[in-house]
């Protein structure tokens, strides 16, 4: 039987760097900020199908700028809001996420599925992030008021993560009103989470089914299986998230209810952090996260 203890290995460093911000607003009262407006667009004569891949374009575009999270609402969303529920933060996600504040994301094509007599569109688009190659579908609005068609803000599905529908998210999160934050928060830690515990099961397999291994060090033993030292941080206050310490060393065959048993969690010592909301985040043994308040946390199984 293989075994292994990781028990000497120094935990380099897991955070990563957001890109600075803007700073010449710094200090200049907000009466006389000069609000960045969106460009005006030519006069429009022609049906409004004749500019869905041109505002399809523009959408991406004004997401590339930082101007929209700056003060600027997005022309391109239907209901956008202007300080949708704390600009700041989704910036420095956005910058962190695309490593670079410009032309993170590039069109490569648009194919029109359907336009009803109403003027609703389904669309779908093609695009890179980065090296990565993308598609999502979109449903835009023809603005009749403003001629130009305005992405419908749609909330991402279950499986919808922001690595992998990042154009639904941004336009579902700039429509958002103020506090909406910490929904936010909580869907990117499940995502983070359920790639943990995917490499804590990988890990399993590979040595005979055991956690095999320290609980301080469980991020060196699950890194061969999940390459990213930025999942094992969350995401708003970038602390590490806590590996059930009880479980170092069990097979998994010893964990009598593993979809109610802890595997990782927010907070320390078996006590859950939970955001202004009143939810925590919970990965569970079996692999499933939930998203757990007070009085559910009383129920959660840490010892076997």
């Amino acid at each position: 039987m293989k075994r292994i203890f990781l028990c000497s290995l120094a935990l380099g460093t897991l955070s990563s760097p957001l890109l600075a911000q803007p700073q010449e607003n710094d200090k200049v009262p907000p009466s006389q900020i000069e609000v960045p407006r969106a460009a005006p667009i030519p006069t429009r004569l022609g049906e409004p199908k004749d500019y869905l891949e041109n505002d399809v374009k523009a959408f991406i575009e004004t997401l590339n700028s930082y101007k929209v999270w700056h003060g600027e609402k997005n022309p391109y969303v239907l209901n956008a809001k202007t300080g949708f529920f704390g600009m700041n933060e989704w910036v420095k996600w956005w910058r962190n996420q695309v490593n670079g504040p410009e032309n993170y994301l590039k069109l490569t094509n648009t194919k029109t599925q359907n336009i009803t007599p109403q003027n609703v569109a389904t669309v779908a688009v093609s695009f890179k992030t980065g090296e990565y190659d993308q598609a999502e579908i979109l449903r835009l609005q023809w603005n009749q008021q403003l001629k130009r068609w305005q992405v419908e803000p749609q909330k991402p599905g279950e499986y919808e993560y922001l690595s992998n529908a990042p154009l639904r998210w941004a336009a579902y999160m700039c429509a958002q009103e103020k506090g909406s934050l910490d929904n936010f928060y909580s869907t990117l830690s499940a995502e983070n989470l359920k790639q943990c515990a995917l490499g804590v099961l990988q890990f399993a397999q590979d040595f005979d089914q055991e956690l095999a291994f320290a609980p301080q060090f469980w991020r060196e033993a699950i890194f061969p299986y999940t390459r990213n030292e930025k999942i094992y941080l969350q995401p708003d206050n970038k602390q590490p998230y806590t590996f059930n310490y009880f479980l170092s060393g069990k097979t998994l065959g010893a964990i009598p209810t593993p979809e109610n048993t802890v595997l990782f969690y927010e907070g320390e010592n078996e006590k859950l952090n939970f955001r202004e909301n009143g939810i925590s985040t919970v990965c569970f043994m079996d692999g499933h996260i939930s998203q757990v308040n007070a009085e559910q946390a009383k129920t959660l199984i840490w010892k076997l």
